[in-house]
């Protein structure tokens, strides 16, 4: 785990983990694809997975998501692949999926750059379209699943 920093954003990571037990990482959508926030700290502090969510236009909007689900994970609330939670989003129920490690180096970079390594696990917190379908069913919008 990284305990120096080399320059004013790594010690903001540093220091929000030791203040509220994880940091808020957001990308903006780009030309590249589409915006996402991640946690960085929650395995180190909570010994749960990291989170990672995709697809809002508002990264403050993930944020706030994520840090609901950093909330509900330091009062007893645990998740693991495949887990459907309708805690998270009012009306809507989310399954995690775990992140595979090949991801971790394109999405993930502030979280390998504070445990050092890419052994550290990660979920994707993922939600339904307005018609409860999920991305992996055969029925889900091909444009959405693009996204």
């Amino acid at each position: 785990m990284r305990t120096e920093a080399r320059d004013a954003d790594e010690q903001r990571v540093l220091d929000d983990i030791a203040q509220h037990g994880w940091h808020i990482v957001g990308i903006e959508e780009d030309s590249e694809g589409p915006g996402f926030a991640y946690s960085v700290g929650m395995f180190h502090t909570l010994k749960h997975p990291e989170i990672i969510l995709f697809g809002l236009s508002d990264v403050a909007t993930m944020a706030q998501i994520i840090n609901s689900i950093g909330d509900e994970i330091r009062n007893g609330a645990s998740f693991q692949d495949w887990y459907e939670s309708d805690q998270i989003l009012e009306g809507y129920s989310c399954i995690f999926r775990t992140v595979p490690a090949a991801a971790y180096s394109e999405y993930l970079g502030y979280g390998r750059w504070f445990y050092q390594t890419a052994s550290f696990p990660v979920l994707q917190c993922i939600w339904p379209d307005n018609n409860h379908r999920y991305p992996w069913q055969a029925d889900f919008p091909s444009a959405l699943r693009e996204r």
